[in-house]
């Protein structure tokens, strides 16, 4: 298991903690540890949430798109078309 306190995000200014399990050995947690800070000293904290229901939905959909049929998918995707809340803001 890995815990650790990686720093304060700029953009969001709240603490950035890393909680990890399920590694086989203590080697393998420390491999991924190590990963983690070499991306964010490279990249820098980045945010992959998503901010509206539209952009999730987006993302949601090309994954469903994968696994259900042409005529299901299409129904579907109808449904969502017309709803409201697509613009809706969302906060964890």
């Amino acid at each position: 298991m890995v815990k650790a306190y990686l720093g304060v995000n700029p953009t969001t200014n709240k603490q950035v903690n890393l909680q990890k399990k399920g590694f086989s050995n203590k080697k393998e947690a420390q491999l991924f540890y190590n990963r983690k800070i070499v991306e964010i000293e490279k990249n820098g904290f980045s945010s992959q949430r998503a901010d509206t229901f539209k952009e999730v939905y987006g993302l949601w959909l090309e994954t469903y798109k994968l696994t259900v049929k042409k005529s299901s998918y299409n129904r579907l995707k109808l449904q969502f078309k017309s709803i409201y809340f697509l613009l809706l803001v969302i906060k964890k």
